[in-house]
């Protein structure tokens, strides 16, 4: 259902590409851009045949350092991941998923978009906004469209600009995946190597971890704005083992979809999908 709601502050969208510096809606610090030098083929070509490192991990014996002594949600990552991972694996270093793997965000989305699309003088339910994942501002202005029969007003920037204002705006309402964190945290204390690999954005994601207590845990943060390509395809992945400096092969990533489980995977890492622990 489509109504008319009170003015309100524009807020919205995460997930998008990042905005520029100028434009409506004020101005927010530019994001980097891709690294024009990076290359998914060349990360293959440069990591083939290479081990996972002296970092590498034997898995079995990781977790049982990482067992001693924990409890609560600490004692419930080790058992699940324990039946996750086969016995002799060994991994150098951890790449870990934002959004639904780390962070509990998907409220924080059905509000960012409800929020966007208010201030172009929509309203819709969570149901409309939970029914199709979205990720960039032509997929929400085309949908609402055919399905509202609404031209949304604004740009595709200032979308784009507003969802990031709601997202930096609203970030300490984000809520941990309790097991998943607690499992970086004791593996950074450890000494093992982290990176988060994120079809979100890189400033949105850092921001995230900020808000989780989690900032410094990780060694590299990859963001969408900072590959060529998103998932499924495995850039993202092969970025950041190539930013921990461990051969993809030696990595053991944490995933929530099948899209980022087939990326993972392409990319050659072994992978848990959280989705499967109780």
């Amino acid at each position: 259902m489509v109504t008319s709601p009170e003015p309100d502050d524009a807020r919205v969208v995460p997930h998008l590409q990042a905005p520029s510096d100028t434009g409506e809606g004020g101005a927010l610090p530019a994001a980097p851009a891709p690294a024009a030098t990076w290359s998914a083929q060349s990360a293959r070509r440069a990591w083939s045949g290479v081990p996972g490192g002296d970092a590498a991990a034997q898995a079995g014996g990781f977790l049982d350092r990482l067992a001693d002594a924990a409890v609560g949600d600490l004692a419930e990552a080790v058992g699940y991941l324990r039946g996750s991972v086969a016995a002799g694996s060994a991994y150098g270093a951890w790449i870990f998923d934002f959004d639904g793997t780390l962070a509990d965000s998907e409220d924080m989305i059905v509000r960012a978009t409800q929020a966007v699309l208010r201030g172009c003088g929509v309203v819709v339910d969570d149901a409309w906004v939970r029914a199709v994942p979205m990720s960039a501002p032509g997929e929400l202005r085309a949908r609402a469209l055919r399905e509202l029969g609404v031209a949304l007003r604004w740009t595709d920037e200032r979308l784009v600009r507003e969802g990031f204002a709601f997202w930096l705006a609203h970030g300490d309402q984000l809520q941990p995946v309790r097991p998943v964190v607690a499992l970086a945290k004791a593996a950074r204390r450890k000494g093992l190597p982290l990176a988060v690999a994120s079809a979100n954005h890189s400033r949105l994601v850092s921001a995230g971890l900020a808000a989780l207590g989690l900032e410094g845990v990780f060694t590299a943060v990859v963001g969408r704005d900072q590959v060529l390509v998103p998932k499924p395809d495995p850039e993202v992945f092969l970025r950041a083992a190539h930013l921990l400096k461990v051969a993809p092969q030696g990595c053991l990533a944490f995933e929530n979809t099948d899209t980022g489980i087939a990326a993972a995977k392409a990319a050659g890492m072994d992978v848990v999908d959280v989705r499967t622990w109780p």
